[in-house]
């Protein structure tokens, strides 16, 4: 359908999202954005829910969600620390600054990188997701696509059909295994994350206030806090 048929059309476009994390949340923002569409959002959890650690918003991340949401707003649960989002690299013995990496170059600090976590940042694009249009505990099994539409099969609910389908089912998204072959696989690399209170640090001195790596030999232990929840 051509931009001009879709405009004329008096039938709305019908977008099913599959998953409500973060780029499902952010999907499901913008296009109920568009006029004459039907937005639904399937996630197959049973309630909200978000998982992991720190994460990194980039100057070009923030100019997207500043069309989206209250880009003041957002904040309040952002941290930069003093070197102004950068990120420290720091020799793992005498703490000494041996580079500062920043990716922003936009004079409007609240675009400028930043750190948050993942729950708080979650939490805040859900409250921009219109009312209504998450539907949950449905986990996608099967995805057929046709020349007129879109059907999905869900484990234990009723299908569905879409004229247009958006994938943001995670990391292990049965969608793409289906249509890419696409496999999880490790690469020799291993990563240990922990998020706790700062408090937990107040009796150690001089912990810098900024986002740190210290690098040895290969091994990197990173270091940052991560706003407000």
């Amino acid at each position: 359908m051509t931009r001009a048929e879709y405009s004329n059309n008096s039938k709305p476009l019908e977008i099913a999202i599959l998953g409500a994390g973060l780029v499902g949340a952010v999907a499901g923002i913008a296009l109920s954005k568009l006029s004459n569409v039907n937005v639904t959002i399937y996630e197959r959890s049973e309630k909200a829910r978000e998982v992991g650690a720190w994460i990194g918003l980039t100057e070009s991340s923030l100019q997207v969600l500043r069309e989206l949401v209250d880009i003041d707003e957002i904040q309040r649960i952002l941290y930069r620390g003093d070197q102004d989002g950068g990120y420290v690299k720091r020799h793992w013995k005498t703490d000494e600054i041996l580079a500062v990496n920043l990716s922003s170059t936009t004079t409007d600090k609240r675009l400028k990188q930043a750190r948050t976590h993942r729950v708080p940042l979650h939490n805040f694009l859900l409250s921009y997701v219109p009312e209504g249009i998450i539907k949950y505990g449905h986990s996608a099994k099967n995805v057929n696509v046709t020349k007129d539409r879109v059907d999905v099969s869900f484990d234990e609910k009723d299908p569905i059909h879409a004229d247009l389908l958006v994938a943001a089912d995670g990391i292990y998204s049965r969608t793409r295994r289906q249509f890419t072959g696409d496999t999880v696989q490790y690469k020799g690399a291993v990563a240990y994350r922990n998020v706790f209170p700062m408090e937990l640090l107040k009796d150690i001195p001089n912990i810098p206030n900024d986002t740190s790596a210290w690098v040895k030999d290969g091994d990197i232990m990173f270091f940052s806090p991560l706003g407000l929840n």
